[in-house]
């Protein structure tokens, strides 16, 4: 039996050991590192969903082109009422990142993105590679858990320069503990304070940067108080203090300076229904996300490495995965940092001398297990690998964008707000109602109302001078009907202009737009049989969500059709037994409907 505890590189294999043991341990890793790879690739080559991902695309042409930063939102139809600082936050603090975005869509479009994707996910693999600081087989085996994980945050955002840059970062202060030569150690001292200013200028990210320098200072600075917690040489402990000192005063050279901790918390208003600010049980709850549990395992791992090791606990490492795995388990858009986190600290706890051996086994069997049970949802990605450099045009109006562009629809749009960055890229100069940079909780408001669609939408459009309107027919994620479809429906001066499955444009009888519905005109008597048959082609799409299902008992009920409504509801439930609208149409109907019409 071949032991790869003893034949792998990087520790002295015992003697004895055969030339065979050591090529089986050549050739595991090397199997654990193409799974490892090809499910780290995966998610490279999806279409583009993200929503926030084209405003900061339009952004960056918008400062290259001026070659300026701009001081308030652009594109938006409806001036927003927060603060000026909120706006210029919002609209800087990225500006960095957003031109190389432009940049990298000038170059290639958006394939040229899709290379900036592979690129990133390069410069974070090899950083942790260099920080890894451990056994092979023992890395390998964590980072199986983490690219998964990772592979759920959008590389095309520019939030993910914040995730490599924070694995920089803490390599840059490892190396300060662990630089063989001064040279070495002034080099990493030195690089501290240029990486805070680059990363201060590509993302507003850099203040969790400075928050785990200033608890790494803390950290260290405690075991200055007994020789038994390991603490750093008089030197190095000074140099450290100095480089932190520099990082922090360097973050301060960018558009907003000491502003950005104004805005660093948002308010709960703003991220109660955002789901990256919802917690890892949330959404297991709602979802059922299987790399959820693969966060918890890894969570667990690393928190059991350090129990392990309680005999030479080390503090910072404690204080790193305690603050990086509180603020993960309670916050989806922290797991990254907690992964970076986890990775490094973990590789080197359980490549202790009286743990390696084991470790390897473990993590090794691990890693091809989690690598083998993903390998079927990479393979889904691959499958569309030709559409990469596409934008996913069920999760927004490609063809609504394309009709209005080509028809000239005028006056100002309203859209769903999760569309708006979207048709800001594709549409500008038009602007749009709303989009993911609102911070106006009035504003924010009022769109609820309107997709809600009572009495205040028409006067809201009069006011606003709205003409044309770009909404889906259901919500995405309950699949409820909006109030706005059956308002503008009912109301004769609104007509339907274009359709899809997932978008529907509806246009003002105005002079300026009368040709367009004069050749493009829907009848409205055929508009719910029309919707019907789009909600039976989703279902026949994804048999397994409970969205669509929900989304065709809402257009039944509209036809008058209880019964084949309670069916669909029915049908959701068993796909998603908790499902909110489901459970609350199903139990109203079945109070409704005569017993010899329920299914």
């Amino acid at each position: 039996m071949v032991d790869i505890s003893a034949a792998a590189p990087g520790h002295s294999p015992e003697r004895g050991v055969s030339r065979r043991s050591n090529r089986f341990a050549l050739l595991l890793k090397a199997l654990l590192l193409l799974v490892l790879l090809v499910d780290a690739a995966a998610p490279l080559v999806k279409q583009f969903s993200d929503p926030d991902f084209f405003w900061h695309l339009q952004t960056g042409a918008w400062i290259w082109e001026h070659r300026a930063l701009p001081d308030k939102f652009l594109f938006a139809a409806t001036p927003p009422s927060s603060p000026e600082v909120v706006q210029r936050f919002t609209m800087t603090s990225y500006w960095m990142m957003q031109v190389l975005l432009h940049l990298a869509y000038t170059a290639g479009g958006l394939g040229g993105i899709v290379a900036l994707r592979f690129l990133l996910w390069a410069l974070l693999l090899l950083t942790l590679f260099f920080g890894k600081g451990g056994d092979d087989f023992v890395f390998l085996g964590l980072l199986s858990f983490a690219v998964v994980i990772l592979g759920h945050f959008p590389a095309d955002r520019p939030q993910f320069i914040s995730f490599v840059f924070f694995g920089f970062l803490l390599v840059l202060l490892g190396g300060i503990r662990s630089a063989g030569s001064r040279a070495a150690l002034l080099t990493r001292a030195a690089a501290i304070p240029l990486l805070m200013v680059l990363w201060a200028n590509c993302h507003g990210g850099y203040v969790v940067g400075l928050g785990i320098m200033a608890l790494w200072l803390l950290a260290e600075s405690l075991k200055r108080l007994h020789p038994a917690l390991g603490p750093l040489p008089p030197e190095r402990y000074r140099i450290l203090l100095a480089a932190g000192a520099a990082g922090v005063l360097a973050s301060f050279l960018n558009p907003n300076t000491y502003h950005v901790f104004e805005v660093a918390l948002l308010p709960p208003w703003m991220t109660a229904n955002v789901q990256e600010y919802r917690s890892t049980i949330e959404i297991y709850r709602l979802y059922a996300e299987q790399w959820v549990i693969l966060y918890w395992a890894l969570l667990g791992l690393t928190v059991a490495g350090l129990l392990l090791s309680w005999r030479r606990p080390d503090l910072t490492d404690i204080a790193l995965i305690a603050v990086t795995g509180y603020f993960s388990f309670t916050r989806l858009r922290h797991i990254p940092f907690f992964l970076v986190a986890a990775v490094l600290v973990s590789c080197r706890l359980y490549s202790a001398p009286r743990f390696v051996g084991k470790a390897r086994v473990a993590f090794a069997t691990a890693a091809l297990a989690v690598g083998i049970l993903f390998l079927g949802d990479a393979a889904k990605m691959y499958r569309n690998i030709s559409r990469c450099a596409e934008v996913n045009d069920y999760l927004f109006p490609v063809q609504a964008a394309d009709f209005i562009k080509n028809e000239d629809l005028r006056g100002n749009m309203f859209n769903l707000y999760a569309w708006g960055g979207y048709l800001l890229w594709r549409l500008a100069p038009t602007e749009v109602f709303i989009d993911g940079r609102n911070s106006d909780r009035n504003l924010s408001g009022a769109y609820q109302l309107i997709m809600e669609g009572g009495p205040f939408w028409k006067q809201h459009f009069l006011t606003r001078g709205i003409h044309y309107t770009v909404t889906p027919f259901f919500d995405g994620i309950s699949g409820r009907f909006y109030g706005l479809i059956d308002a503008l429906l009912a109301d004769p001066s609104w007509v339907p202009v274009s359709m899809s499955p997932t978008a529907i444009v509806f246009a003002e009888n105005v002079p300026e737009n009368r040709e367009v519905i004069r050749r493009w005109a829907l009848p409205k008597e055929q508009f719910y049989r029309t919707l019907l048959k789009y909600s039976s082609n989703l279902i026949a799409s994804s048999p397994s969500s409970a969205v669509f299902p929900v989304a065709q008992g809402e257009i039944l009920l509209r036809l008058g059709d209880g019964a084949h409504a309670l069916q669909s509801f029915e049908n959701a439930l068993r796909i998603a037994p908790q499902h909110p609208v489901a459970r609350e149409r199903v139990a109203s109907l079945r109070q409704s409907l005569p017993a010899e019409r329920q299914p």
